[in-house]
């Protein structure tokens, strides 16, 4: 591809991890301009005369002073934040905490890069300072949204200078391994607010290269991402925040060349409902970077991404980076068109898993000049149905219970097939399906299956 989307570094530099998909918490700025009273909370007890000396010291609460700081008043700074979050649990002051380290971490990155957080003991407090918040359900969810990205910072840091070792292994930083789990758990919770707090977290950890292979090859973070976008379409910040994970997964080679079987369908899907501009943006430039690997190109073709595409590419758009993505993919998806027969196309949306009443199901030609395509690779394709046919999504059910009746009905041996194969069992269990789309088509294979047994036995009489 010549967009330079399907370029990917092979680490992620200091800049990148501010990337405009990777946004600041919200209000940031506004909560520092409320400065803590930090005498009060030296009076009682809660910071100490060196804590408030550092704050009193240094201008937090204004973008000039925050412009103005240096290496030495950073130096002061993030320790006595990342202390006052560790030893801390009063809200406003943790708020301000957080918001100050996001701050900070956006406009000083390179410097703090290089000087404070190359020092074990900074980053060490302020990781366990994070995940700990990210812990603490009683936390306000904003605090535990801040604190996940933050966490994810801290640990990605570590990890690039050598802080830690490698994610898993036994000099692993346990920080990260609680907020990796903590993510892992938040995905698959009901709750839409421990979903984000989840897909936050992840997101941390996905901007350090070490931490992002170890979790596309070794964890279920991906499908579990594309399980979000398929079942969250009704929140948008949550299938954005999902998406922005997905991107980050797609610099991941090992993602890119092989990705999950529902990874490509649940972005097709949650592109073509997407009506936000930054679920588009995000959508699009994830496609994009898969799209380097003509496989995946197939599959998205075979979910039908085309009709998505068009719509957005008769838009104006402003965003570079949509433009570009938009044309990379249409290029693509063209040339895959250009290269697939129709049973090409048929094999690549069957094993995508996303099935819809595409012509291709309902025409006669098809079937009749395609039949004996379904043997090869031991009927592949056959058996996949067979797996769609226990599909949670009853479109998907109900066509390819067509499916199934169809070959049944058009090879010469189909009902036998059908039948050596497992796939008459499932197919029966179907009639009492609670959707009526689902019973009608498992009704109508199981009666061209009982005139294929007809056709069979007069023929071997």
């Amino acid at each position: 591809s010549n967009c330079p989307l399907a370029v990917f570094p092979s680490s992620l530099s200091p800049s990148f991890l501010f990337s405009p998909l990777l946004v600041s918490m919200p209000d940031s700025t506004d909560i520092l301009e409320d400065v803590p009273n930090f005498d009060a909370f030296k009076t009682a007890g809660i910071v100490t005369d060196e804590i408030v000396r550092v704050f009193d010291e240094y201008d937090l609460s204004s973008d000039e002073g925050r412009a103005s700081l240096d290496a030495t008043a950073l130096a002061d700074l993030i320790p006595a934040l990342c202390t006052v979050l560790a030893s801390c649990t009063t809200l406003n002051l943790l708020s301000w905490c957080l918001a100050a380290l996001d701050r900070l971490f956006i406009e000083h990155n390179v410097t703090l890069w290089t000087t404070v957080l190359g020092k074990a003991s900074v980053v060490a407090t302020g990781a366990d300072a994070t995940v700990s918040i990210v812990d603490r359900d009683s936390s306000p969810l904003p605090l535990r949204l801040a604190a996940s990205k933050l966490a994810g910072e801290f640990i990605g840091v570590g990890s690039a200078n050598g802080v830690y070792g490698h994610p898993g292994g036994a000099s692993s930083c346990d920080a990260g391994e609680r907020l990796l789990g903590l993510a892992l758990e938040g995905m698959r919770a009901s709750s839409v607010d421990e979903v984000r707090v989840g897909i936050m977290a992840l997101r941390g950890l996905l901007t350090s290269p070490r931490w992002r292979t170890h979790i596309a090859t070794s964890t279920t973070a991906p499908s579990q991402l594309a399980a979000v976008l398929a079942g969250q379409a009704a929140h948008a910040q949550v299938v954005y925040e999902a998406g922005v994970a997905v991107w980050l997964l797609t610099f991941e080679p090992s993602v890119r060349d092989n990705p999950p079987q529902s990874f490509i369908p649940s972005v097709v899907s949650a592109l073509k409902v997407a009506k936000k501009d930054k679920v588009v943006r995000v959508c699009l430039t994830s496609l994009a970077a898969l799209a380097a690997v003509p496989a995946n190109v197939d599959v998205m073709v075979a979910c039908v991404v085309q009709k998505p595409l068009s719509l957005l590419a008769a838009r104006r758009w402003a965003d570079e980076e949509v433009t570009a993505a938009l044309a990379t993919l249409e290029a693509a998806v063209e040339q895959s068109l250009a290269d697939s027969s129709s049973f090409d196309m048929y094999r690549q949306e069957v094993a995508s898993g996303a099935l819809s009443w595409t012509p291709v199901h309902t025409s006669p030609s098809f079937w009749t000049e395609s039949i004996t395509e379904f043997e090869t690779n031991n009927y592949r394709v056959l058996r996949q149905l067979k797996s769609l046919l226990g599909a949670d999504d009853p479109v998907v059910v109900a066509v390819a219970a067509h499916d199934v009746g169809e070959f049944a009905r058009v090879h010469p041996f189909g009902r036998r097939i059908v039948t050596e194969l497992g796939l008459k069992a499932p197919l029966l269990s179907l009639l009492s399906s609670q959707h009526a789309e689902v019973r009608k088509h498992a009704l109508y294979a199981s009666q061209k299956m009982m005139v294929g047994e007809k056709w069979e036995y007069a023929g071997g009489e």
